[in-house]
């Protein structure tokens, strides 16, 4: 289900109109850039997808004799992990900020039965004026509650997603193919058209003639 669909149905169910626009928040520079706090609905979807298939590869790999290969799948197996535990904390930070965006809507309309009890005449007039500013009292402790959850898990998505980008993407088969050495004839010194060394059979090079030397 969609955090903004629930969002919607929630405040059209209470007030008939949507509650004010959740601001956009991005984790601080160093992490994902210009990533909304209302996640991608693919992004969870794709983590777990991709968890997954690197599953599947690293339980072949370690049945495989390949020392080598076991180590790449174990490496990104680790980062799929990563990458599903970052978008379910995104997921988890964008619906406690529905349901505090949601206390808030509450919030104001307490106040205004508040408002609308103080205008109001008649012998009970101070006993509603009293209930709802009761009303109005938990609404503001119940937003407050849910506001610091929501904060919570907007440091927690930021803490993960941090440091999922200090690790960087898992090195895998590219970094070890990167790091595999030049095969003969293709280092520096052949690229710039240096003579190839002599080794020891290779045989020298005979001498010049003499000029000097009378030709038969």
């Amino acid at each position: 289900m969609l955090v903004a669909a629930s969002l919607a149905a929630c405040a059209s169910s209470r007030s008939g109109a949507p509650p004010p626009a959740a601001a956009a928040r991005t984790p601080p520079a160093g992490g994902a850039a210009a990533t909304q706090a209302q996640p991608d609905p693919s992004e969870h979807a794709n983590a777990q997808e991709e968890l997954q298939r690197e599953q599947q590869k690293a339980d072949a790999a370690n049945r495989s004799e390949d020392a080598v290969a076991r180590a790449q799948a174990a490496e990104a197996l680790g980062a799929a992990q990563d990458r599903a535990k970052v978008a379910e904390a995104h997921v988890a930070y964008a619906q406690r900020l529905v349901y505090a965006r949601i206390a808030d809507v509450d919030v104001a309309r307490a106040h205004q039965k508040v408002l609308e009890a103080q205008r109001a005449s008649g012998s009970d007039r101070d006993q509603r004026v009293a209930d709802a500013t009761l009303a109005e009292r938990d609404a503001r402790a119940q937003a407050l509650d849910l506001g610091q959850r929501a904060l919570a898990a907007e440091r927690q998505w930021q803490t993960l997603a941090q440091a999922q980008a200090a690790r960087g993407p898992s090195a895998g088969a590219g970094a070890a193919a990167g790091a595999t050495p030049p095969t003969a004839g293709t280092g520096s010194a052949a690229a710039g058209g240096a003579a190839p060394r002599s080794g020891p059979g290779t045989p020298a090079a005979p001498p010049p003639p003499d000029a000097s030397t009378p030709r038969p």
